[in-house]
């Protein structure tokens, strides 16, 4: 089985140098860059979101505070079946974390999330740099705020599910960009393989998905059209018996 996770690492596309700049923008100025809908705000979440309606597949979707998900957008993805959480940038200070939170929530529940990036990486608003990604502070922010799970980006997708300190780990992805995995190992085949007796984080980000890098959409498409069971975070779970509300 594979439970499948976007992260929403991009306002905007990067298909051109003034979208590329949009981003640039809204990563400095935050909230206070308005989300032109006309300029194409999210429009490659929305495409894979319709792209995956037509197929009856849902997934968890995970948003970062530059990528909050407007209000129709968030109601199209529940209306479908479809899990909302969050993608944390600031881990390290507590407070920050939950300011975040709170915002991207937007008054919603949210059962699990995942860490952008790493140190280096410029944060929303402007707030200092990207923090290293450490998986005891990321449970420690799950619990800490009664979530039930946290998807860690380690690069075995072997790599076995477990619970730690009341929060469900999901500590490794399969990567659909290269790069990150070995991936001479870990390929489309062999995923397709794994998956029918295995369970498996598979990483998709619109970004894939688009055609923007032509070699990775083949692989996204391979996977939609090969796997045959596809869920989301909080589907798994409540398969579990984890998740009963």
């Amino acid at each position: 089985m594979i439970i499948l996770r976007h992260d929403i690492d991009n306002a905007f596309s990067t298909r051109n140098l003034f979208l590329k700049g949009l981003n640039y923008l809204r990563m400095k100025l935050g909230k206070s860059l308005p989300v032109w809908q006309s300029f194409g705000y999210l429009e490659n979440a929305r495409w894979l979101f319709e792209r995956e309606k037509s197929m009856g597949v849902r997934a968890s979707w995970f948003f970062r505070t530059v990528t909050k998900p407007p209000n129709d957008l968030r109601q199209d993805l529940l209306k479908e079946g479809h899990e909302i959480g969050f993608h944390a940038d600031r881990i390290k200070n507590g407070s920050f974390f939950r300011i975040d939170l709170k915002y991207v929530a937007d008054g919603s529940k949210f059962f699990g999330f995942t860490k952008h990036g790493s140190k280096g990486l410029h944060t929303p608003r402007g707030v200092g740099l990207g923090e290293d990604y450490s998986l005891d502070v990321c449970i420690k922010r799950a619990k800490n705020n009664e979530m039930v799970y946290f998807c860690g980006s380690d690069v075995v997708p072997t790599d076995a599910f477990r619970t730690v300190e009341g929060v469900e780990l999901f500590p490794s992805v399969f990567w659909v960009f290269p790069g990150y995995m070995d991936d001479s190992k870990f390929t489309v085949d062999w995923l397709i393989d794994y998956q029918s007796d295995h369970d498996v984080v598979v990483l998709i980000h619109p970004e894939d998905a688009v055609g923007l890098f032509p070699k990775v959409a083949r692989k996204v498409d391979m996977i939609y059209d090969r796997c045959a069971a596809v869920v989301s975070f909080e589907e798994y779970l409540r398969s579990k018996k984890v998740i009963r509300s």
